[in-house]
């Protein structure tokens, strides 16, 4: 709708032109979908972060500032109170790139878990008469690549609403 709308505010000339430009976003939109779709079935974590964030529902009329009393005196009185898309956009934003910092993170665990395992296969084979014991794990790098992934994990939940997250208990705890 909002398409249309400015549509209908430019020139005749120009309105085709327009047209064409949102009918390549929404095929840019749907190839992104059908693109995260894919990359949901191979792997659980996004595809729980995105079934959370697909069901997301804003009041587009309304949100709430969350700054400080001074911040939002200052913001009125300079009258940049943000629209209720930017902050939504804003708000998907911060959830998107949380998400990517997880699954980012938790890429490099594995694959540096899977290097760790190769290593100590390659030792044990080359120590197969040896007979002092198990070949040990670096773990330190794994270690920080799953603390942060953690970390993030805890900035992503932290967007979360403190009454979603009651109800939601309180539906586990009825069920």
């Amino acid at each position: 709708d909002s398409y249309r709308q400015q549509r209908k505010d430019l020139p005749l000339l120009a309105q085709p032109g327009a047209m064409m430009v949102q009918m390549g976003e929404i095929q840019a939109w749907k190839n992104l979908k059908t693109n995260e779709k894919l990359q949901e079935s191979q792997d659980e974590i996004r595809a729980a972060f995105n079934l959370y964030t697909s069901n997301l529902n804003f009041d587009s009329n309304r949100f709430v500032l969350t700054a400080s009393k001074e911040e939002r005196s200052k913001i009125i009185r300079q009258d940049k109170i943000p629209d209720v898309k930017t902050v939504i956009a804003s708000d998907m934003g911060m959830r998107y790139l949380y998400r990517n910092l997880v699954l980012q993170y938790m890429d490099d665990a594995r694959a540096e878990l899977r290097f760790q395992l190769d290593e100590c296969m390659k030792a044990k084979v080359g120590k197969e008469n040896n007979t002092e014991g198990n070949i040990p794990l670096d773990v330190i790098e794994l270690q920080s690549l799953l603390l942060q992934a953690k970390d993030a994990c805890d900035l992503w939940f932290s967007l979360i609403d403190e009454n979603d997250v009651r109800d939601a208990e309180n539906a586990i705890k009825l069920s």
